[in-house]
């Protein structure tokens, strides 16, 4: 019953003021968690507060004033949204290619190489293209993971259930129980390694369903650059969410 009310009191959101700025954060509760945590999401929502198990909305604001000038230069350095109209550009598996209506509405979409750019070669009105665009992506991300995950999965000697892609935010990837495995399609926008690396950390879940050594260890042995992949993401995943809706 405390902890129904304790729930029931803490608003959804709450404004902050810094100077001139004003910022909705969103508030969740979360029993497991230890501290106050102040983080922004990588889809373009709304910051989020985490409140542990005993907290308060008053702890909660004054957590979140003391964090507002962090929140302000973080949020100015977000980089800008790419809608994927024609002109923009978006990278494919690490290299950038330029958005270009093939002016027909009919057809598939296309890469090109000319005058020392790749092309995405894109039918249909300007209005439908980042649809297309997206939607090819998403086509082509799961293609490369279902044949990766066969690969490693072969490797030990290990079969999954179904391969899904999703627009997730908070992982690029998961693997069910049930061995079903499940990817961010904006993985198809970072270099080639780096998929790989997921699709090879989601097999090895296979062998073990935690972040053991055991689990490092094969995760190692399906894919050696593990740690620099690893790395990359942290250095620049958050920028793969620019692109798209």
């Amino acid at each position: 019953m405390l902890q129904r009310l304790r729930k029931k009191e803490l608003p959804p959101d709450i404004l902050v003021q810094h100077g001139a700025e004003q910022f909705v954060i969103r508030i969740k509760a979360n029993n497991r968690a230890k501290n106050y945590q102040l983080r922004i999401p990588p889809d373009r929502a709304e910051p989020v507060l985490t409140v542990p198990k005993g907290g308060s909305l008053a702890k909660a604001e004054s957590f979140a004033r003391r964090h507002a000038a962090w929140l302000s230069e973080r949020l100015s350095q977000r980089p800008d949204m790419v809608s994927l109209f024609p002109g923009d550009r978006v990278p494919y598996q690490g290299e950038e290619h330029i958005i270009i209506p093939l002016g027909k509405l009919r057809g598939l979409v296309n890469r090109t190489f000319e005058a020392g750019q790749w092309q995405l070669l894109v039918p249909g009105s300007d209005d439908h293209i980042p649809r297309k665009v997206q939607a090819w992506l998403r086509q082509e991300a799961k293609a490369q993971l279902t044949e990766r995950c066969r690969f490693h999965a072969a490797k030990i000697n290990k079969s999954f259930t179904g391969i899904s892609v999703r627009d997730t935010s908070s992982r690029w990837g998961s693997c069910s129980s049930t061995g079903r495995l499940s990817f961010s399609w904006r993985l198809i926008l970072a270099p080639p390694e780096i998929l790989d690396y997921v699709a090879a950390h989601e097999v090895a879940h296979l062998v073990e369903m935690n972040h053991s050594s055991r689990f490092w260890k094969v995760c190692n042995g399906l894919a050696p650059h593990t740690p620099e992949a690893r790395k990359w993401l942290r250095d620049n995943g958050v920028n793969l969410h620019r692109y798209g809706q």
